[in-house]
């Protein structure tokens, strides 16, 4: 089914052009009929402290933005950054509209996205003055982004594999499993693996099916180093007994998520060894330790909720595979959580493919949520109705 999410005052233009929209005119006093801000919740703060964050806020997207929250929104969504700041600027300096509080949110959020720092802290400082309370706190990138090591938890459930794996790894495994099965969850660091033989690729496929099927949640390390060992073991043949390499690869794909590169290789898969494909199995409770995109506060919010399916990126035309494992994902699910905090903007052409994705979910008599949406995706999904068909939560103000 094809939704139009078009509302019929902000048609696209011909040829799917980013759409243009006017700058956004103050009213009339007596005329400004907006929905007032939220109330703040009780101290405590989340990521970039933009606000209280003691209780959640449930946002259903059932009453009208203001003009300049749509307007900044469709700017972004195109991409249009110097438009979508000088439109948010515009609403907070506009006396009829400084008081809400939406529009600050959302330039905050669009200078952290476009690494503007000292514009962001310029706008800590009037935000302090204008509501009297604590301001976002600018998020440093590149610290973010310098991977942690992975280190022992109170709780004894780190394991790290070492050495080469074969047939002589056994007791690896049977310590694998005691470690796991201690806590219902495993820390695994795959980074001091030294490479892997046919029969050490068939140990550790088994070792991580019996995880995903024992519902373990794995918080794993250094599956991208091991990742690269097994595909050179995979481009040193297509016999039978480099079958376990091509298994054991497909399945690093699906503990990291990465759909795109696990259907390349199950196609290559089925025509080397002439088998039907693989197919993709999402592993919910999988999880990186070091989530380097993200602050810590949401990485440790992730790690917590294991059961809801991650988005990253922009999200745009090519990510329409995505939407189709989100759905296989909420098959078997009442309610399905969407982790949206790792999405740094949504394309405009594409907000029909989310919206036709949430009817089709919905239709279905799933409940779904869309969780860690920053404020200008969130405010985008509100003015395209995608809150008619998903709950948008976020933090409290």
């Amino acid at each position: 089914m094809v939704f139009s999410f078009f509302r019929k005052d902000k048609q696209p233009d011909d040829g799917g052009k980013p759409v243009t929209v006017a700058k956004p005119v103050p009213k009339p006093a007596a005329a400004d009929a907006k929905a007032q801000p939220a109330a703040p919740g009780p101290n405590g703060d989340e990521f970039g402290d933009f606000g209280p964050a003691g209780g959640i806020e449930v946002i259903e997207s059932t009453t009208e933005s203001t003009s300049a929250v749509e307007e900044a929104a469709i700017y972004y969504a195109n991409n249009l950054v110097d438009q979508a700041s000088a439109t948010l600027l515009h609403a907070i300096h506009d006396p009829l509209e400084s008081r809400d509080i939406q529009p600050w949110l959302m330039l905050f959020d669009l200078y952290q996205l476009s690494g503007m720092k000292q514009p962001f802290e310029d706008l800590a400082l009037e935000f302090v003055v204008k509501f009297e309370r604590s301001a976002p706190v600018w998020m440093d990138t590149q610290q973010a982004a310098e991977p942690k090591p992975a280190a022992r938890t109170e709780s004894g459930n780190y394991f790290a594999f070492t050495g080469p794996l074969s047939a002589a790894s056994a007791a690896q495994f049977q310590q694998l499993q005691a470690v796991a099965g201690k806590s219902g969850s495993i820390r695994l660091d795959l980074s001091k693996v030294q490479g892997v033989d046919g029969a050490g690729s068939k140990l550790l496929l088994e070792a991580l099916q019996g995880l995903a099927r024992a519902g373990v949640r794995i918080q794993y390390s250094g599956a991208g180093v091991l990742t690269e060992k097994v595909r050179e073991a995979v481009k040193a043949g297509g016999n039978d007994a480099a079958r376990n390499h091509w298994l054991l690869l497909l399945e690093l794909y699906q503990l990291q998520g990465k759909l795109a590169e696990f259907e390349d290789l199950a196609v290559e898969y089925a025509v080397t060894f002439e088998v039907s494909p693989p197919s993709w199995v999402e592993m919910p409770g999988a999880a990186p330790v070091e989530e380097g995109s993200l602050p810590p506060e949401q990485a440790g919010e992730r790690a917590a909720a294991a059961d809801s399916f991650p988005l990253k990126g922009v999200i745009c035309g090519t990510c329409e595979q995505r939407m189709k494992a989100l759905v296989q994902y909420a098959a078997a699910r009442p309610e399905v959580r969407i982790d949206m905090s790792g999405v740094s903007r949504v394309e405009f052409v594409s907000v029909g493919m989310v919206l036709n994705t949430m009817i089709e979910l919905n239709s279905g008599g799933k409940r779904v949520l869309i969780e860690g949406a920053n404020e200008m995706v969130s405010a985008l999904l509100g003015v395209m109705g995608v809150g008619q068909f998903a709950t948008i939560v976020r933090k409290g103000r």
